[in-house]
């Protein structure tokens, strides 16, 4: 019998492909203290029993629960979050909050073509709140359509790819007021809408998944 190859490293198989993971709905991680670093899978439309439902955050109501909420009272939040295919009109809703640093890699289904009315769902819609820290944001390439509001007093830095995409419809302050893809196909309720804000002087990075990231140690924001 020829002699076998020697097994692969240990780990080598799970960094090509990452394993499968369950879907959850209706999640909240709430942290007194300590990073939370986590990825999630999300389904929209998972049906999840009342009994494991958790508790409702003062940023939900029975009748409009987030689809996650992320929390840490004291440290950084770092998080790969996946949603699943759904509904067009199937809204998936994130509230995350921190007193540190927020990176958060955003994937969602599909691609959106203009005017057209069978745009992949769901409908993103995103709180981030960082009461001292920077807020790093990125989002899937031809995905996303809709407002992105950003309210801080510290830097705010747009990729150069995401600037080819975006429009800042109005900038007072420390708000800016901006739409991202084609805003004549857009109604209120027909399109994404993430919200950041960075406060006691925080910055805001947004780019593109694909785009090189690099989270600066200095707590500048930087696009490499």
């Amino acid at each position: 019998m020829p002699p076998q190859s020697p097994p692969p490293p240990y780990g080598s198989r799970s960094q090509a492909t990452p394993p499968p993971r369950q879907p959850g709905n209706y999640m909240t991680i709430i942290r007194d203290s300590g990073p939370i670093k986590e990825s999630f899978l999300i389904d929209p439309m998972l049906s999840v029993p009342s009994d494991l439902l958790p508790p409702l955050t003062p940023y939900e109501t029975e009748s409009c629960r987030n689809n996650l909420n992320i929390e840490t009272k004291s440290g950084e939040i770092d998080t790969d979050i996946e949603v699943m295919k759904s509904g067009w009109s199937t809204r998936f809703r994130a509230n995350i909050r921190s007193r540190g640093d927020i990176v958060i890699r955003l994937r969602l289904p599909g691609t959106v073509s203009p005017h057209d009315p069978t745009r992949p769902g769901p409908l993103c819609v995103m709180d981030v709140y960082a009461s001292s820290g920077n807020i790093y944001l990125l989002i899937p390439r031809k995905r996303m359509q809709g407002r992105l509001n950003v309210t801080t007093r510290g830097n705010v830095i747009f990729s150069p790819a995401l600037q080819k995409d975006l429009n800042i419809f109005n900038e007072s302050e420390k708000r800016r007021e901006c739409f991202i893809g084609d805003c004549t196909a857009w109604s209120e309720d027909l399109g994404d809408k993430i919200n950041l804000e960075a406060k006691s002087g925080g910055g805001v990075s947004v780019q593109y998944n694909d785009e090189p990231f690099v989270k600066p140690e200095n707590g500048d924001c930087i696009v490499s």
